[in-house]
């Protein structure tokens, strides 16, 4: 979805125009492949990003959520998403290094934030190759909450460069195997 209508719950609205999907322009830097390169990377956020599947109570059903499934607006998620955009923009630039994680038979890719708003903060994210003529890469946050001291470690599956990842998307080639 390319934006999220606004939760009201008790008389206080929360707006969601900072996950509207946006395209911004990125500096791809030169490589042995590549010349330097000014880029349209589209991004969108998924309500993952807000929502949970559980809440105190039925009021805080997402009622814009896509899918079969019932989300919970969640205060705490939100409060973390206000800030999300500018996150993933310090990813791109700052070239940050992203774990593979298996998910669903597609590549989908891990970064944990550490010490964001006072938590450890994860995101997962799918890279693919646009096919809108407006944009070159669509960067899909798929979920993003602070990490709980009580789960598990995220398996991985090979770390790279968000620029590694956005070259190969470009060429049409797989991301190389884990090496063992």
């Amino acid at each position: 979805m390319t934006f999220w209508l606004p939760f009201e719950i008790n008389g206080e609205i929360y707006t969601l125009e900072h996950l509207r999907a946006s395209t911004i322009t990125a500096v791809r830097p030169a490589s042995h492949d590549f010349p330097v390169r000014q880029l349209q990377i589209f991004i969108v956020y998924t309500d993952h990003c807000f929502t949970a599947h559980q809440a105190e109570s039925e009021l805080w059903v997402y009622p814009h959520s896509p899918g079969k499934h019932r989300c919970y607006f969640c205060r705490e998620r939100y409060s973390y998403s206000c800030r999300l955009p500018d996150l993933v923009n310090k990813l791109i630039n700052e070239n940050a290094i992203l774990a593979r994680t298996p998910h669903q038979h597609q590549d989908t890719f891990y970064y944990l934030e550490e010490h964001y708003m006072g938590v450890d903060y994860c995101m997962f994210f799918e890279i693919t190759k646009n096919t809108h003529p407006a944009s070159d890469i669509r960067l899909k946050v798929m979920t993003g909450y602070p990490r709980e001291k009580w789960a598990g470690q995220v398996g991985v599956n090979g770390r790279f460069s968000f620029w590694y990842i956005f070259d190969a998307r470009m060429k049409g080639i797989k991301l190389p195997a884990k090496r063992r």
